[in-house]
């Protein structure tokens, strides 16, 4: 029998830098619809869900979720590792996959090749962060870590950091677990691309970006964006301002 994993793309709108942005628009859909399209090509999965809080602003995620049928799970608003658990348990995830909700250029082929490695190597975490070297453009990677791996990071993660960023007492663990990076091919690695939603001039960028590749509707493969990116000198300016 196959593995059971879940992506769960976390969701809120109350962002410090730039509130509300998960349902601004890029083209002809919201920040969160841009994240789902991606993660709905992923082949590697089994199913998957937004994950947001029970606070009265994120009630517009759960009428966007609704609106498209999707399943959405609501809980702390602080505590986003109890997020992350109480939604693998929802959805008996054997394997989780964590997509945020402002990073509307996911990779999703590369995503895929992270679960594939995760799974075939029998690792205990695997990822293709920016952050931690994968060469991946910024705000393009994701994370595949095992469930009962998440339970272990619930129960023993807590600090603050544990409990805002949800893999981050995972990674503390390194001599712990089996872990795997997942480098960017060639075609890809462009580390200094900020591809991510951080702030205003971040969305203008990326709906630049959306409008020169496919138009205001459809959704390219990361290569063809970055591909863009390369040949087009003001684009290539903007991909690499600092946040």
């Amino acid at each position: 029998m196959s593995a059971r994993v879940v992506c769960l793309i976390q969701a809120r709108m109350g962002s410090t830098r730039l509130p509300g942005k998960v349902l601004m628009k890029i083209g002809a859909r919201t920040l969160l619809e841009r994240v789902a399209e991606r993660v709905i090509r992923m082949q590697s999965l089994t199913d998957w869900a937004v994950v947001t809080s029970t606070l009265a602003e994120d009630d517009a995620i759960a009428e966007l979720c609704a609106l498209r049928g999707w399943r959405c799970l609501r809980g702390s608003a602080l505590d986003v590792c109890d997020r992350y658990r109480m939604g693998a348990r929802e959805l008996g995830a054997e394997h989780v996959v964590r997509v945020t909700a402002d990073c509307p250029l996911l990779g999703w082929e590369e995503g895929d090749r992270v679960v594939d490695t995760h799974l075939l190597d029998g690792n205990d975490y695997t990822h293709n962060l920016t952050c931690w070297g994968s060469g991946m453009p910024i705000g393009t990677g994701l994370e595949a870590f095992r469930a009962d791996v998440l339970e272990q990071a619930w129960e023993h993660g807590r600090a603050p950091h544990h409990r805002e960023h949800v893999t981050e007492w995972i990674y503390e663990q390194r001599a712990r677990f089996r872990f795997a990076l997942v480098q960017a091919p060639s075609a890809l690695r462009r580390p200094d691309y900020r591809l991510t939603i951080d702030h205003p001039h971040d969305l203008e960028f990326v709906r630049r970006v959306q409008l020169s590749t496919v138009g205001p509707a459809n959704c390219a493969p990361l290569a063809a964006i970055v591909e863009c990116i390369d040949r087009d000198g003001g684009l290539f300016q903007e991909a690499r301002r600092a946040a």
